[in-house]
C-alpha cells in the first residue's frame, strides 16, 4: 500500500471537514499504472529507408579527402621534393597507400559501428 496516498487522503479529508463543517467525511482513492502511449515508430524501418545515405556518404567523404590531399601534394610538388631528398617513387606511393588504407579502415569502422 502507498503511504503517501494514505497521508494525502487524510489531509484532504481534514481539509474537507474544515471547509464544509461536516465531521464525517470520507474520501477514497486508488492507484493505477501510468498509461503507455502507442509506439509512434512501429512499422517504420528507418535503417532500411536511410541506409543508402549512411553507406554512401562516408566513402564519399573519404574519397573527397583523398582527392584533396592528392591535389595538395601535386601543388606543393611533394613527390619532386622527395625525389630531391633521395627517396624513390616507391616511398611516395607507399605513403599514399598507407594513408588510403588508414582512411578506408576508419570509414569501415564508422559504418560497422
Amino acid at each position: 500500500n502507498n503511504h503517501a496516498t494514505e497521508l494525502k487522503l487524510a489531509v484532504d479529508e481534514a481539509a474537507l471537514a474544515l471547509a464544509t463543517g461536516h465531521k464525517e467525511t470520507s474520501l477514497s482513492a486508488s492507484l493505477r499504472e501510468f498509461p503507455q502511449p502507442p509506439n509512434r515508430f512501429a512499422g517504420i524501418d528507418i535503417a532500411g529507408g536511410q541506409a543508402g545515405i549512411f553507406f554512401y556518404v562516408p566513402p564519399m567523404v573519404a574519397f573527397f579527402h583523398t582527392l584533396t590531399e592528392l591535389v595538395d601534394e601535386k601543388e606543393r610538388r611533394v613527390r619532386l621534393g622527395m625525389h630531391m631528398m633521395g627517396l624513390t617513387a616507391g616511398a611516395f606511393w607507399t605513403a599514399e597507400a598507407v594513408k588510403s588504407i588508414v582512411v578506408s579502415a576508419a570509414v569501415a569502422v564508422m559504418q560497422v559501428a
